[in-house]
C-alpha cells in the first residue's frame, strides 16, 4: 500500500466515527424529520419551497425592497 492511499484511510476511518457522533443526536431525536431534511432533500425537491429564492442573483426576494 503506498503513502497516499495509507494516508486516505487513516483519514476516512477517523472521519466515520467522527461523523457518527456529530450525526448521531440529530438522527435519534427525530429520524423522520432527519431522514426528510437530510436524506431525502439534497437529491430532490421536499414537500415545502424555500420562500427566500430569488430569481436573479443580487435580485431583493422582496423583504430588503422598500
Amino acid at each position: 500500500m503506498t503513502a497516499g492511499r495509507r494516508a486516505a484511510l487513516r483519514a476516512t476511518v477517523t472521519a466515520l466515527p467522527v461523523t457518527a457522533v456529530a450525526v448521531a443526536p440529530s438522527a435519534s431525536a427525530d429520524p423522520h424529520a432527519f431522514v426528510e431534511h437530510v436524506l431525502l432533500l439534497p437529491p430532490g425537491p421536499a414537500r415545502t419551497s424555500s420562500p427566500a429564492t430569488s430569481p436573479l442573483p443580487d435580485h431583493p426576494t422582496g423583504a430588503e425592497s422598500a
